[in-house]
């Protein structure tokens, strides 16, 4: 059992824990895939992440405990890298990658999308990630309508079934995945007076009135723009 060896840490739910190991050099880190079929295997590495640890609270209430060890291991980069490698393999997945790729590249660069560079769960992180910077403005339909659109730029896109899934299921991350921000309903309310702006049959009080609200609402957010925000501000120029 790895926790008589290391440093293992869980709270209530048994069906999640943190494994902590020490490495001279930092290993390769992986964003969660959201998948039911699959595990929900996260990798945190560089010293620059946050991580709950034993003695803390969960988000659930529950005390995080220490299992066994109380020693965190110290493992070889390669070796440790080439043991999750083989964890992922198992279902089908690629941990480690000979030609790293920055995740925005690999979007930007359809040959990049082959088999072997884990492009779902590249496009997963990027379409996820957009959903929680946008969270307010967005509903599930734009998510997927995003999806599809980064889908599109894969060397062999991905069947409609499917890409409906993996927007869905990144925009209920979004919801369910993050606490509450309080900027929320100030972007929610930025791209309804956006719409109202936008749309023909808004009278012109109501888009003076529009306006003016755009204009508040601005300012409480400051530099904080929006994705989605822009793509609308374009679309009314």
């Amino acid at each position: 059992m790895i926790a008589e060896h290391t440093i293992v840490e869980q709270h209530s739910n048994k069906e999640k824990c943190h494994i902590l190991f020490y490495t001279k050099q930092s290993i390769q880190s992986q964003a969660p895939l959201f998948r039911d079929d699959i595990p929900k295997i996260e990798i945190k590495s560089g010293g620059n992440k946050l991580l709950y640890c034993a003695g803390g609270i969960h988000k659930d209430g529950s005390l995080i405990k220490i299992l066994n060890s109380e020693v965190i291991l110290v493992s070889d980069k390669d070796r440790l890298e080439k043991k999750i490698d083989k964890i992922f393999k198992k279902y089908g997945l690629e941990y480690l990658r000979s030609n790293k790729i920055d995740t925005r590249d690999k979007i930007k660069h359809p040959k990049n999308k082959v088999s072997n560079t884990n492009r779902q769960g590249e496009l997963l992180s990027i379409v996820t990630t957009y959903a929680l910077k946008n969270k307010g403005m967005l509903d599930e339909d734009d998510v997927i309508y995003y999806t599809s659109k980064l889908s599109q730029k894969l060397s062999k896109p991905y069947p409609e079934k499917r890409v409906i899934q993996l927007g869905k299921s990144s925009y209920k991350y979004s919801i369910n995945g993050k606490k509450s921000d309080p900027k929320i309903k100030i972007k929610a309310e930025l791209k309804t007076n956006w719409n109202i702006l936008k749309s023909k049959k808004s009278t012109e009080t109501q888009k003076n009135t529009a306006k003016k609200t755009i204009n508040e609402l601005q300012e409480l957010l400051g530099s904080e723009l929006p994705t989605g925000i822009k793509s609308l501000q374009s679309s009314v120029q």
